[in-house]
């Protein structure tokens, strides 16, 4: 082993460390591994010639990227002009007594609608609907996960079908392959993604639980926690406790009462409240404006409400890379500023100690919160980074009047990439520049589609993947990892097989366009090894970067769907194994059959 090789694995073993521990923000693994690159590349001499600093941020203009940002404006013309409403509208009128036939429906819609555009706004849309459906024997526990996998299955068909067909295709042409067209792998996409969705709508809602959820409630009863200071104008200013309760607070919970530094605990006892009293209650959504009107709260000391505009109610669920969830954690004050939303309350994913305040303990992924704002700034959380809307209300969508030009441009895009006349980074930039030159959307609302946590992370392993090229580290892996199995009798195909399982294992406990960008100079190298075409060792990269099943973090969509159902990590890890067994299972079968590799 050489330095140049030694010196580039260290880093890729630290950067992935990294980028698992979830200590930090993605944005700030990803400069720290690029200046690590940097000092990398001045430092050491690297045996290809080619090897300059400036190669580090070679990422930046990687055709898959660009493809990738091109396709999110695309998107976001598609979803903010209502144009995919239509669908859900249509399904919702099916659903009254037809619900097993709509579920199935549904989740065929959600693979076939994920292959061409972002499946997160799919999911968005279907909750709800899958929520209305539920019954006894399809509550939105047994639902939700499939509605998940269904996407993330249903973006593996093609080449635009998800971030990570096509950074790793970008990664691939790099590394000397031929330009992959829009069915590159579609047929064996097909088969795997088929396999998956037979377990997903015939096997996989009778292994989940019927868990006991509010997704089922109307929204507007939903219990959330808050914090309520009582005004000394309050009616309940001096009311005591009888029998542990308080006669007045009978439409909320209250969990304590904070007074100075003493706080009282349920049940009260001798308990007369204050004015200044901080009480930390459960109450229903519905409850929120009249209980904060007369009582004050904590949460509303800085509500924003602006001139002759009416604020609306939204729930969002707090992602993975939230602000909310670092060290130290963002605080509502922040949130305010940066949103112009104001946190009413929350709902979280595990209990906490009720001696402490409700925002005192840092937020996890999964955890829902009420938010209040203007129609404009609940509609602009989508672009925040820090949590996301689990509503899709037709009131919080833009006027409708460009449906039907949204449509067209995503319709052309389509077309002129799975035609072939023009590569696909070249109809995805026009679909975005048509999207912004016909008025669909406005140029800020455009360049908000661009998520920086995808691309500069993605930057960043680009250039990891260059450097474990040019410094000889991805053929050195390679080598031995064709010794290795050579050891055990294994051929190209029993290769492909391992490759795919080690993808997708990698996948859960990283990301998939980390797992894909990581794997894709490694399996490259392996084919070369052993004389055979290099395409479908590519392929095997792709589909085992799709397995993101195992885990909530996974994949967006599956901590989309975490709060509305009650999930917890058990679940995922009940109900991915299996899926990602099965289409490992007819990965092997099948794929190196297909592309003739024995």
């Amino acid at each position: 082993m050489t330095l140049p090789i030694a010196l580039t694995l260290s880093i890729a073993v630290v950067a992935v460390a990294a980028f698992v521990s979830g200590r930090f923000r993605l944005e700030t693994v990803a400069i720290g591994l690029l200046l690590a690159l940097l000092f990398l590349f001045v430092s050491v001499e690297m045996p290809d010639a080619r090897a300059q600093p400036g190669m580090v941020f070679a990422g930046f203009a990687n055709t898959g990227l660009i493809t990738l940002m091109a396709l999110l404006i695309v998107a976001r013309g598609l979803t903010e002009t209502g144009a995919l409403s239509r669908v859900a509208d249509v399904i919702n009128r099916m659903a009254r007594h037809r619900r097993w036939m709509v579920f199935v429906l549904l989740l065929l819609v959600a693979a076939l609608t994920s292959s061409l555009i972002n499946n997160t706004p799919i999911v968005l849309i279907f909750i709800p609907i899958l929520i209305l459906v539920a019954s006894d024997r399809l509550p939105p526990s047994r639902t939700l996960i499939p509605l998940s996998y269904a996407s993330i299955l249903g973006g593996m068909t093609t080449l635009v079908g998800s971030s990570t067909n096509l950074i790793a295709a970008g990664v691939a042409v790099d590394l000397g392959l031929p330009p992959f067209d829009f069915f590159a792998f579609t047929i064996p996409g097909l088969v795997v993604a088929g396999a998956g969705l037979v377990y997903v709508t015939a096997v996989l809602p009778w292994l989940l639980p019927k868990l006991k959820t509010e997704a089922v409630t109307p929204v507007e009863s939903r219990q959330f926690v808050t914090e309520l200071e009582v005004r000394s104008d309050a009616p309940a200013v001096g009311e005591a406790s009888i029998g542990g309760m308080f006669p007045s607070l009978q439409e909320m919970t209250v969990f304590s009462v904070r007074r100075g530094l003493d706080t009282y605990l349920f049940p009260f006892d001798d308990v007369a409240l204050q004015a200044g009293d901080v009480l930390v209650v459960a109450l229903a959504r519905t409850r929120f404006p009249a209980i904060l009107g007369s009582l004050g709260g904590v949460f509303r000391t800085a509500r924003i409400r602006a001139e002759n505009e009416a604020n609306f109610f939204a729930e969002a669920v707090v992602t993975v890379d939230s602000p909310f969830t670092q060290t130290p954690p963002m605080t509502p004050e922040t949130f305010r500023r940066r949103t112009g939303c104001t946190i009413l309350g929350l709902r979280r994913t595990r209990l906490t100690n009720r001696r402490v305040r409700p925002l005192e303990v840092p937020l996890q992924s999964g955890d829902m919160l009420l938010v209040e704002g203007t129609q404009s700034a609940v509609g602009e959380l989508r672009q925040s980074g820090i949590v996301v809307p689990t509503e899709w209300r037709q009131s919080q969508l833009p006027p409708v009047k460009f449906r039907w030009r949204a449509a067209g441009i995503f319709l052309g895009t389509v077309l002129a990439a799975s035609s072939g006349l023009v590569p696909v980074v070249v109809a995805a930039v026009a679909g975005a520049f048509s999207m912004i030159a016909s008025g669909t959307l406005s140029v800020g609302r455009a360049l908000g589609a661009i998520d920086g946590r995808v691309a500069l992370p993605v930057a960043a392993m680009l250039g990891l993947s260059g450097a474990m090229q040019m410094s000889g580290a991805a053929q050195w892996v390679a080598d031995g990892a064709v010794r290795a199995m050579e050891m055990f009798g294994f051929g190209p195909a029993a290769m492909m097989s391992a490759l795919f399982l080690v993808t997708a294992i990698t996948t859960d406990m990283l990301t998939n366009n980390a797992a894909a960008l990581l794997y894709m100079p490694i399996a490259i190298g392996i084919a070369q090894i052993l004389g055979v075409d290099p395409f479908p060792f590519a392929v095997t990269v792709i589909f085992g970067a799709n397995m993101s099943f195992s885990t909530p973090i996974g994949y967006q969509t599956n901590l989309l769907v975490m709060g509305p159902a009650g999930y917890r990590g058990r679940h995922y890890l009940r109900s991915g194994p299996p899926l990602t067994l099965i289409c490992w299972g007819t990965f092997t079968l099948f794929v190196p059959w297909y592309y003739g590799i024995a």
